[in-house]
């Protein structure tokens, strides 16, 4: 598979938001705080599934349908790089905005025990 540097999700199109979202990501495993930060594990797998099917020719499909029904995503086609930019630009918009909410969260106030 071949991807177009230009438009698509981590070439020139969003380049700067991935590179702001994955200042949060993990180099391995999940991301620390997944229930507080739903939308970003969702990000950090769609980035695997995309690179997996750039890098390796592997499926999304299976591994992201869930994702593309959440996002209202349709059609989505198994080996469709259009459907999976679609999804990468929808993933990646909730994901800065669940950024910009969890900087501007008030800080947790620690309980006296």
């Amino acid at each position: 598979m071949r991807h177009n540097e230009e438009t698509s999700f981590w070439g020139g199109k969003r380049k700067a938001d991935v590179d702001k979202i994955n200042t949060e990501i993990p180099v391995m495993g999940e991301v620390k705080n997944k229930t507080q930060r739903p939308v970003l594990e969702e990000y950090r797998k769609l980035a695997n599934a995309y690179y997996r099917f750039y890098n390796d020719g592997d499926s999304f499909y299976n591994k992201l349908r869930w994702m593309a029904d959440r996002y209202d995503i349709k059609p989505f086609r198994s080996f469709s790089e259009e459907d999976l930019e679609r999804l990468a630009d929808a993933v990646t918009d909730a994901a800065l905005v669940e950024q910009a909410a969890a900087k501007n969260a008030p800080p947790k106030m620690k309980r006296n025990s």
